[in-house]
């Protein structure tokens, strides 16, 4: 008996061991997968954030463009001292290759949508800058008709990027890809109607001579505020009067997007200041100086982008115009000096070009005299097929000084013959020589560019083309400039005041995914 009790409890044990191995073997059931789901409320290219309600866009480009006579950022010789064309100074042609990521977030709130937008990339210039660098163009958020951070500024209507690889901004005034910091409210009026109020950069703070102007500039020069023997350095040097930011400038616009297109009228707001009349040493001192009162400048523009122009599918017709007095940075997108050398040996067939872009001059005890100007720019794209499509392009700027400002310019001390107000940044090495000119005094300048592009899609992501602009600087003042001393590379001698041509080109591979 207990012979056969043993062997069923043995036996019961190897039972429960079996049944206990063969349940260690089944598979644990795993948890549901959550695959990304596809958001359609905003658009293609959208999905869900796993876990979230929040709706996310990822895109960007990959681009490699040669340029040939421009600065490697399509910007032509005549804001960089490679518009001193000598065999040191001057890159004939330059490549750049430049990677963006774009990154889009939106989500529902009972105030509507919130938006969250950024771009930023990585470029590498050569032979102007061999390393990479970091930078993003966009960072900003939406939400229930509010725009905070860096976007397109809100007196932009047309921008020529999509229809060339040049930098056109200067003829057309806007702010381009390279963005500036707002803090609008746009309300929706119904019909496709939009008005839009907002405070836009100025300028960057305390600016140091020749720096960079900021996002719309806020240059003044003072006339009178020269170190010795200035005024004799082509195309003249002055003081820049910079200023901290003490306010930002406040735009506003009023759109219609339509089915045939898009129209816009807008106005800035931009303060005028002048920093102390005189200077002292070491800069100690100089509020015991005085300094001219505030002025207001301002802008006007308008224009209109018709769609499939004459019935057309996808062609595009764009034309906007602008106004100033004393806010020229929005019609020439930046203030400061555009200058230029050209010719062989020195003499006569050597020639220099230049023109200052300033909201306005002033001179010892006297109030500042503020700038005019007035632009005008177009564009038209046909498509000849889904593959093909061609661009014309061009944009005319104009400034004008008064009587007053001219006088200032011209009869400043100084210089026995010729004073011109503004520091050139654009041909800083002149500064290196002396000379003196003999010229018939009249700053009033121009300049206009006019081009075309021509590109091919393979398929809808990938851009291969041409871009060639014509460019010319009708230059300040006649005359010439006798150069006792060489400067910008360039030897001594006589230099021909005349107008200035260079044509540009850009030849681009460009990749967009999910754009």
């Amino acid at each position: 008996m207990k012979m056969v009790k043993s062997l069923l409890l043995g036996s019961a044990a190897g039972v429960v061991a079996v049944a206990t191995g063969q349940a260690a073997d089944l598979p644990v059931k795993a948890k549901p997968v959550e695959y990304v789901k596809v958001c359609s409320l905003y658009g293609a290219g959208f999905f869900y954030i796993p876990g979230t309600d929040k709706c996310i866009k990822i895109g960007g480009l990959l681009r490699e463009q040669w340029d040939i006579h421009s600065a490697g950022d399509e910007q032509v010789y005549m804001n960089t001292t490679s518009g001193s064309w000598t065999r040191g100074f001057t890159n004939d042609s330059s490549f750049r290759t430049r990677s963006v990521i774009t990154v889009d977030v939106r989500e529902q709130s009972s105030f509507g949508t919130v938006r969250a937008y950024t771009a930023f990339g990585a470029q590498q210039t050569t032979p102007n800058d061999p390393n990479s660098a970091l930078y993003f163009t966009r960072s900003f958020v939406q939400f229930a008709g509010f725009t905070g951070g860096r976007a397109v500024s809100f007196f932009d209507f047309i921008s020529t990027d999509p229809y060339s690889y040049s930098n056109m901004r200067a003829n057309f005034g806007n702010t381009g890809a390279t963005g500036i910091n707002v803090f609008a409210y746009t309300a929706q009026l119904g019909n496709g109607v939009s008005a839009t109020i907002s405070a836009e950069d100025n300028c960057a703070a305390n600016t140091a001579l020749g720096g960079s102007p900021g996002a719309r500039g806020c240059f003044v020069v003072n006339t009178a505020a020269r170190s010795a023997g200035v005024g004799t350095l082509p195309p003249g040097v002055a003081t820049y009067s910079p200023m901290g930011y003490r306010q930002p400038d406040v735009v506003g616009s009023l759109r219609a997007d339509q089915a045939w297109g898009s129209a816009q009228i807008m106005a800035a707001y931009h303060p005028v200041q002048g920093n102390y009349w005189g200077t002292v040493a070491s800069g100690a001192g100089e509020q015991d100086n005085g300094h001219p009162g505030d002025e207001a400048g301002f802008a006007v523009g308008a224009g209109f982008l018709l769609k499939d122009f004459l019935g057309m599918q996808g062609d595009t017709l764009g034309v906007q115009g602008g106004w100033t007095r004393g806010a020229v940075a929005y019609l020439a997108n930046g203030t400061g000096p555009l200058a230029g050398l050209s010719g062989g040996d020195n003499g006569l067939g050597n020639s220099l070009a230049f023109g200052h872009a300033v909201d306005g001059v002033y001179t010892t005890n006297q109030g500042i005299e503020l700038t005019t100007g007035w632009n005008i720019g177009a564009i038209y794209e046909h498509h000849w097929n889904p593959q093909w499509k061609t661009s014309v392009f061009g944009g005319y700027v104009s400034l004008s000084y008064n009587d007053t400002a001219t006088n200032y310019i011209c009869t400043g001390t100084g210089s026995s013959t010729f004073v011109r107000g503004g520091r050139s940044t654009a041909l800083s090495a002149l500064a290196n020589g002396t000379g003196s000119f003999v010229s018939s005094c009249d700053p009033d300048f121009s300049y206009w560019s006019v081009g075309t592009r021509t590109q091919w899609n393979p398929n809808s992501n990938l851009d291969l083309g041409l871009d060639l602009v014509w460019n010319r600087l009708n230059s300040a003042h006649s005359g010439y400039y006798v150069s006792s001393t060489s400067f910008g590379g360039r030897p001594a001698g006589t230099y021909n005041i005349a107008d200035y041509d260079i044509w540009t080109a850009a030849i681009r591979a460009q990749y967009n995914f999910l754009p």
